[in-house]
């Protein structure tokens, strides 16, 4: 699920994250946030709301099944600020009943958007400035989703080359995590899993989330593995767990969940060729010059960890190209459904081997393909595939604060969106990562098409 989010422009993204990451959390920057957080909610009540006998009944709030922030009357004032604040911008609305409504429609929506994803009062009155802010400043609605400024078929070749231009050299891609495998290497890994037979031994692991060692197939005997579903936070010298809120320092707080089985996530290119087979990009078909942006979501099994659902998407049309759950080689553990967003594996869904042969070929992935994503060197390792036409979004940024930053808060600075706000949607996060290349090096944002108003 996407949602549009008003514009934080230098405010959230540029302010909050880049002194939060660059200066570790000090106590001096989280002031100045707070300050800055305070200074907007002000600013927001500055203006007076109308009275109750001024509201446009035409302007009442749309149902807001998840609303936790705000009341029915506070909803209803701040659509009709919303209204009367952008009117201004859209001379049309004073003279076309057409234009007045449909822009009676853009506040509503924008204004349930904001209600969706507020989670107290304060979130939303804090989001609902930041918007009044940005429409005072852009002189109205920003757009809702980039577009190139020019037909992107005919400037297909000439897009192609800029982003050939900007993929890195095969040594950063290596630093930056993918496998650049020549034919050799991978024969000598074959012939050691080949030898050593190392597709039947019954290798002890670690495991993923509570870090005990344990037989492969032993997962699930006597297990209680205990751990945290979220990455901690440092800041101000503590450790703190998000997803339950538990100090990290402290040792006598147990972690906030325990599962009767044990997950294993292969390190090396051997351990991930023990579980299948390696194409390489010399290996790859050729094909079309084309311009793909794609999303793996991941599983664990009985092998380990394992793609279970593969999306790609047009860079030009930003349509579903190929979208389809996949079934694993190993037995299913956990689907990880809270980010993968995976329930269930259909039994017509295609092996891992099926797949495979789908989207390597000339009119999808193959050797000419350039392929855009965020923290795809994930991707293509389950993918078992390897490629040096890349576009990541984490290095878009990786040099300009020295730390990579996760997809959900690139989307909030480039685009003014919100994403991954329940289950993740490999569709939305590639969708997402090549709207961030567009942006990033077409600078392709344009105004909203309000000629009918």
């Amino acid at each position: 699920m996407m949602i549009s989010s008003p514009t934080l422009g230098d405010y959230e993204m540029s302010n909050n994250d880049n002194t939060n990451n660059q200066q570790n959390f000090k106590n001096n920057n989280n002031n100045n946030s707070n300050n800055k957080n305070t200074s907007l909610l002000k600013q927001l009540h500055k203006s007076n709301i109308q009275n109750d006998d001024e509201l446009d009944s035409r302007l009442k709030p749309l149902p807001c099944e998840v609303s936790r922030g705000a009341s029915f009357t506070d909803r209803y004032k701040y659509i009709n600020k919303i209204f009367n604040i952008s009117k201004e911008y859209y001379p049309k609305v004073n003279t076309s009943s057409k234009a007045a409504e449909r822009l009676r429609q853009k506040a509503m929506e924008v204004e349930l958007g904001i209600c969706k994803k507020s989670g107290n009062s304060s979130i939303y009155k804090h989001f609902l400035a930041i918007l009044i802010k940005d429409i005072i400043k852009n002189k109205g609605f920003k757009p809702k989703v980039p577009q190139l400024k020019k037909d992107p078929r005919e400037e297909h070749e000439k897009i192609y080359q800029i982003l050939l231009s900007k993929i890195p050299e095969a040594k950063k891609l290596k630093n930056y995590g993918f496998e650049i495998v020549d034919e050799e290497y991978l024969n000598d890994i074959k012939e050691k899993v080949e030898v050593g037979n190392l597709r039947n031994v019954n290798f002890k692991r670690n495991c993923e989330r509570c870090k005990e060692d344990y037989k492969m197939d032993e997962y699930e005997k006597n297990v209680s593995c205990k751990f945290h579903s979220l990455r901690p936070f440092f800041f101000s010298g503590s450790k703190e767990y998000p997803c339950c809120g538990k100090n990290g320092f402290s040792e006598d707080q147990e972690p906030c969940e325990t599962n009767k089985f044990h997950v294993f996530r292969p390190q090396t290119l051997l351990d991930r060729y023990i579980i299948s087979d390696y194409v390489i990009e010399s290996d790859l078909p050729e094909g079309q010059k084309n311009i793909l942006a794609l999303d793996c979501e991941m599983g664990y099994t009985s092998k380990g960890y394992e793609m279970i659902r593969l999306t790609i998407v047009d860079f030009h049309t930003e349509k579903t190209l190929y979208d389809k759950i996949i079934k694993p080689l190993g037995e299913i553990i956990d689907l990880n459904t809270k980010f993968s967003g995976v329930s269930r594996i259909p039994e017509e869904a295609p092996t891992f081997e099926e797949a495979r042969k789908e989207y390597l070929s000339s009119n999808l992935i193959n050797k000419n393909s350039i392929i855009i994503g965020h923290g795809l060197e994930n991707d293509l390792q389950v993918m078992r595939i390897t490629h040096s036409k890349i576009i990541d979004t984490c290095y878009i940024c990786f040099t300009k604060i020295n730390k990579k930053r996760p997809l959900k808060k690139l989307t909030f600075q480039f685009l003014s969106k919100i994403i991954q706000v329940g289950e993740h949607d490999s569709a939305e996060d590639a969708i997402c990562a090549l709207q961030i290349v567009k942006k990033e090096y077409f600078d392709n944002s344009v105004n909203l098409d309000w000629s009918i108003l």
